[in-house]
């Protein structure tokens, strides 16, 4: 418009001839997160959360509408902390989608954690009792839960101990294992769990005595035997000899009551006492021999008869010849006979 004192004498003509652009509008999108993942040698992201349009004019937000098909993927596949996280795939439409453009959504990041593997393939072998925990695996140890493409690049190693729980005997005792590792190029996209559930027994220690001899003896009807020596226990562990004592009381026989030379003798009674004689069991002293000697019997009951000299030595006897010496229980089995010839010396 025009103004001042002079401005009636003059009419004014709008500038005319003019032109310019009209660019289209750019949107964002807002409302999504991008998710942590455990790692799995891909780039593949998921999101979360409900994508919205952000900086659509008013009058156009019934006719602009956000669509596509998103697809996240991580910067790198490897494992890290704040890894980016690029999406594409939306697109907008509508009648005034013309007016706009859309930006992919930005600066999203997330984590991608190391993958637990664990190892099968090993059993806990079952022991002797030796007063320590030391255990034995047996089978080959296999890593599971590798990524294909990673397979020749993750290698089992390190050295493997393994311990059951307790010393003592017991059945499926827990075993636990450490020392094994991984290495190779994408071992740091992995981690590693020992072992897990392995059992095993450890079963009684074994423990003989020594020290001992069968005496040999004169038959006596019985198979009743003597031991001479010294009773110790062979085998028990060396922090163990304080806490297992041998005790009980020692019956030895022989096989058969009747005479003969290396005669078998068995022995038992033995026991064995003490905090750790759980774990061992003893077994009663063999191999021992001795001999049984015949028992010698005399005659009782007779008399030799004076006499008048004849030139000659034979005697006559009197009375009636008994055995002494026969065991009670052969008494009925031992019988006197023969011809008895009596002579001067």
């Amino acid at each position: 418009t025009l103004s001042g004192s002079a401005a009636g004498n003059y009419s004014l003509t709008q500038p005319a001839g003019l032109t310019a652009d009209i660019t289209a509008k750019g949107l964002t999108i807002s409302g999504l997160t991008a998710d942590n993942k455990v790692y799995n040698a891909t780039t593949s992201a998921t999101l979360t959360g409900t994508a919205a349009l952000v900086g659509v004019e008013a009058g156009d937000v019934s006719n602009v509408t956000l669509g596509g098909s998103a697809a996240a993927s991580f910067a790198s596949a490897g494992v890290g902390t704040g890894v980016a996280v690029t999406v594409t795939g939306y697109s907008i439409s509508g009648t005034a989608a013309t007016n706009y453009t859309l930006a992919q959504p930005t600066g999203l990041s997330a984590d991608i954690t190391a993958k637990g593997l664990t190892i099968s393939g090993l059993t806990a072998d079952n022991k002797v009792y030796n007063a320590t925990t030391a255990a034995i695996l047996s089978g080959t140890a296999a890593i599971v839960g590798v990524e294909a493409g990673d397979v020749a690049n993750v290698t089992l190693g390190g050295t493997a101990v393994a311990s059951f729980a307790t010393a003592g005997v017991g059945t499926g005792i827990a075993v636990s294992v450490t020392g094994y590792t991984i290495s190779g190029t994408a071992a740091a996209n992995y981690t590693v769990a020992q072992p897990t559930g392995l059992t095993a027994d450890i079963t009684a220690k074994g423990l003989t005595i020594s020290g001992l001899t069968a005496d040999n003896k004169v038959y006596n009807a019985t198979t009743a035997a003597t031991l001479t020596g010294t009773a110790a226990l062979v085998g028990v562990e060396a922090g163990d000899v304080a806490n297992v004592t041998l005790g009980g009381t020692a019956v030895a026989s022989f096989a058969t009551a009747t005479i003969g030379a290396a005669k078998p003798v068995t022995v038992t009674g033995y026991t064995i006492s003490g905090t750790a004689a759980g774990n061992y069991t003893v077994a009663q002293p063999t191999g021992l021999t001795a001999d049984i000697t015949a028992k010698g019997l005399t005659i009782s009951g007779l008399a030799a008869s004076n006499k008048v000299y004849n030139g000659l030595t034979p005697a006559t006897l009197t009375g009636t010849a008994a055995l002494v010496g026969v065991e009670t229980a052969d008494v009925a089995d031992v019988t006197l006979g023969g011809t008895a010839v009596a002579s001067f010396a």
